[in-house]
């Protein structure tokens, strides 16, 4: 993986680059990191381990709407898996939500780690505002800037 090159894609939209960089740099477990995007399209960390828990996108974006309500974060069990979701922004944009589902932790252990929990997602709000920077800076770098003197030759 490029990070330069995939940081720059500007054709491509924050949560598909949050994805693409973040995902594997995560460890292999059974929990499950997803970034939905404000028209429900989501990016799971792991594919598979997602179509396991047979979790539908309406009860995905159930939890979104408590977050819209606002309930943030939002943590709650969905058909027996442990869920903490939040909104995902940049530092100008709202971008979509970040949802970590944990099925193999008990409803008692998530709520006793929710303040790591969120610090974590929260941690993709920070990504998201470099990457957002990052592809400003980009697309700046291709404007071009007029060059004028001042009369004085300042």
């Amino acid at each position: 993986m490029n990070v330069l090159t995939d940081l720059s894609q500007g054709s491509y939209d924050i949560d598909e680059q949050i994805a693409r960089l973040t995902f594997n740099a995560l460890p292999e477990q059974d929990s499950v990191l997803i970034i939905m995007d404000k028209a429900g399209n989501i990016w799971p960390s792991n594919s598979s381990r997602f179509s396991e828990l047979n979790l539908t996108n309406s009860s995905l974006c159930s939890v979104c709407e408590r977050i819209d309500a606002g309930g943030e974060p939002v943590l709650t069990n969905l058909q027996d898996c442990p869920v903490l979701a939040a909104e995902l922004v940049s530092h100008q944009t709202f971008c979509g939500y970040v949802i970590l589902l944990m099925p193999r932790l008990g409803p008692e252990a998530a709520l006793s780690n929710a303040s790591m929990f969120e610090l974590i997602i929260n941690q993709f709000c920070v990504i998201a505002t470099l990457i957002e920077k990052n592809n400003m800076l980009y697309e700046l770098q291709f404007r071009e800037v007029p060059y004028s003197r001042s009369p004085e030759g300042f």
